[in-house]
């Protein structure tokens, strides 16, 4: 997952656009115009507790030295980064959405 999240070809809704695989780039929970990497990992509420909870562990294990970042994650944080990939492909799609999570997920 990390590998595919990295090269931009993690199934978000603007990589199934761009292959006219879905609809719209828009994501549907929060409403965001752009459902990228960049929204999944930094901005997206839906996966706010995630972040904060990787956030405080990555703080502790650093004893302060780095933080949630994109040159963090990238290098000494990779392992962080699946962490979160893995959570995020783990959690509760809301009902309106599941037809979509399924049709990402065969994609994947």
């Amino acid at each position: 997952m990390v590998a595919q999240f990295l090269t931009g070809h993690y199934a978000t809704n603007c990589y199934l656009h761009h292959f006219h695989l879905h609809e719209s780039t828009r994501y549907p929970w929060c409403g965001a115009a752009q459902n990228d990497h960049e929204h999944r990992l930094f901005e997206c509420p839906r996966f706010e507790y995630t972040r904060q909870t990787l956030a405080a562990e990555i703080e502790q294990a650093t004893h302060g030295s780095s933080r949630w970042s994109w040159d963090f994650l990238l290098h000494d944080g990779r392992p962080y980064l699946a962490k979160f990939l893995r959570r995020v492909r783990a959690a509760p799609v809301p009902l309106e959405e599941e037809e979509d999570f399924e049709d990402d997920m065969a994609v994947a």
